[in-house]
């Protein structure tokens, strides 16, 4: 069983059609040197866009919105593989297009985080927020 927790963090958890909240990507419990993480979400409800990288890692390796997935990999600076931190590992824009309960959750099969080259995920928290 790993260590690291993975969660997903809205601004605002109810929104209105139409409207937008900033979402958060966190690992806490800890940290690792790298990250592979797939969310997937209802595009019939929510719009998925500006992904930007957090404060864990250094740079964000891919990010793209595909698919009805959002899907980021990051990793420590291969220099300085000790530097390893929880925190925001990026964020993103989601935009409310119709009513409902939109769920993001991370895909169990595909979303890892790694320390020299082990798997350290432990538990991964989805989100439902409230579109009215």
């Amino acid at each position: 069983k790993g260590t690291s927790q993975m969660s997903i963090v809205a601004e605002a958890p109810t929104l209105a059609v139409g409207a937008t909240t900033k979402v958060n990507v966190k690992i806490d419990g800890t940290g690792s040197q790298a990250t592979d993480v797939v969310i997937s979400y209802d595009p019939k409800l929510v719009a998925i866009s500006d992904i930007t990288n957090g404060d864990v890692f250094p740079d964000i390796l891919r990010s793209e919105v595909a698919k009805n997935q959002v899907i980021v990999s990051a990793a420590v600076d291969p220099n300085a593989p000790s530097n390893v931190k929880t925190g925001t590992v990026f964020s993103f824009t989601l935009k409310s297009i119709a009513s409902g309960q939109a769920v993001l959750d991370f895909d169990k099969n595909l979303t890892i985080t790694a320390t020299n080259g082990v798997n350290t995920l432990g538990s991964m928290t989805p989100i439902s927020i409230s579109i009215k």
